[in-house]
């Protein structure tokens, strides 16, 4: 019989660790993917209750989504961290480590939390939403109860800004008597980049009548033009030698929150200036 030289049983027993060590390597990656894809469904049926379980920053999102494919769970040791693997869904990916006693759990996530539509698609507009962060980075950004209403301020005080009457009003049709009728009007110009509606708004003249020993002053509401974005139109009132404008200003005749549905365009930039407002 053929004696083994010591340099081949080293050979030998090298491979035969190797080998062990690959099978375990590969048995616990699919004890993870076993575990991911669990917890990924879970995920998906929004079951906050089983997920927190396991994964308890859970318990700050709103609620949860994902649409994923078991067959296309990839499984990675993670970068630096020797008991934990990424798991990456195509959309959204999470960190799971396991504990020496076989526990496993989920320490990290991206693309797991959701919240209402509306909210997202305003939120990924104006930039609080921001790809790459992990998901209780950006429930600390969606939770912020106070960027909404100061982009409604800044949006109306923008609007206000872009949308008004310039220069003096003029007269349109001049009177011969003190009772005959004549026309005045106000030039309402739009700098912003979109139309407007003149449903949404109104021209307020500011009027006065004097009469014998009489001052009174008033409002007249006369009713708003579509007016281009870039463009000017006129709006008109009439006016007598007793009673007649002295100003005008444009008032919107919808709510804040309805033309800010309507005529809101934003930058991208929103969250970041509103961040860099408050240092």
């Amino acid at each position: 019989m053929k004696q083994l030289s010591l340099k081949s049983i080293g050979g030998l027993l090298l491979l035969a660790i190797a080998t062990i060590a690959v099978s375990c390597v590969g048995g616990e990656e699919e004890q993870v993917r076993q575990f991911a894809a669990d917890f990924a469904q879970k995920v998906s049926k929004n079951q906050k209750d089983s997920v927190v379980l396991v994964y308890p920053d859970a318990a700050m999102a709103d609620s949860l989504a994902l649409t994923f494919n078991a067959d296309s769970i990839v499984v990675t040791p993670a970068e630096n961290d020797k008991q934990g693997y990424k798991v990456s869904l195509g959309s959204a990916d999470f960190t799971v480590k396991k504990a020496e006693d076989g526990k496993m759990t989920v320490t990290e996530s991206h693309g797991l939390f959701a919240w209402p539509v509306a909210d997202m698609n305003l939120a990924r507009k104006t930039g609080q939403w921001e790809p790459g962060l992990a998901d209780v980075q950006l429930v600390a950004r969606m939770s912020d109860k106070d960027f909404r209403p100061w982009l409604l301020d800044q949006f109306v005080k923008n609007m206000a800004k872009n949308l008004k009457v310039v220069g003096g009003l003029k007269v349109i049709k001049d009177i011969e008597f003190m009772m005959e009728e004549g026309t005045i009007g106000a030039s309402v110009v739009n700098t912003l980049p979109y139309d407007v509606d003149g449903s949404d708004y109104e021209v307020v003249f500011r009027c006065v009548y004097m009469g014998m020993m009489i001052e009174e002053h008033s409002n007249v509401n006369e009713p708003g033009k579509d007016v281009p974005a870039g463009g000017t139109v006129t709006v008109s009132t009439s006016f007598t030698g007793h009673f007649f404008p002295e100003s005008a200003y444009v008032n919107a005749k919808i709510s804040h929150e309805k033309l800010f549905e309507k005529y809101f365009k934003a930058t991208g930039n929103e969250y970041k200036e509103y961040v860099a407002g408050k240092k």
